[in-house]
């Protein structure tokens, strides 16, 4: 009766080592079948890195002039965009404001009435998003601006709160060309 019992534990005990070794595999067998793939992609970031590193610092003058190349964009004079009858891209306010997600300023969020939006040109638009970091939350962007090559090159698209009052809460947005 005692040594039924004890080889019963010693079976128990066995089942819960060969469970741990497997489980044990698993792991390790995931590591080394994705250490290739993990490696690959660290070394990019780490070449990423080198190169940012040496752009900041001055040391590659020609990654510099290509990154500089990429946003040395112009715009024709009829592509613009306004807030509240200001220019903030394009009708000398520069092509900075392309491409980069920006935050309205604290008297148009603060006033559900603003801000009013006017976007000029066939080649340019804006996307106005209700939170502070240019991307959708759920239903609530908004793009202003026509994208038609087909229409007038003066052609202008407006919209403001007195069109959707849910537009006078809306806090980033994103100038792109089309």
């Amino acid at each position: 009766m005692k040594l039924a019992a004890e080889t019963k534990s010693k079976q128990k005990e066995a089942m819960a080592t060969a469970e741990t070794i497997r489980d044990l595999h698993m792991e390790c067998d995931w590591l080394t079948t994705n250490f290739e793939t993990r490696k690959q992609a660290r070394a990019g970031e780490v070449e990423s890195l080198k190169n940012a590193k040496a752009v900041l610092s001055g040391a590659d003058y020609s990654l510099l002039q290509t990154a500089t190349r990429r946003l040395d964009i112009k715009l024709d004079i009829n592509q613009v965009v306004y807030i509240e009858n200001q220019p903030v891209c394009g009708g000398g306010a520069g092509e900075g404001a392309l491409n980069v997600c920006s935050t309205l300023a604290a008297q148009f969020v603060s006033n559900p009435a603003a801000p009013a939006v006017k976007v000029c040109g066939t080649g340019i638009k804006a996307t106005f998003f209700l939170r502070g970091r240019c991307e959708a939350y759920y239903e609530h962007s908004r793009e202003i601006g026509t994208c038609n090559s087909g229409a007038a090159s003066t052609a202008c698209d407006s919209f403001s709160p007195a069109q959707d009052p849910k537009f006078g809460h809306y806090q980033s947005y994103l100038i792109e060309q089309c």
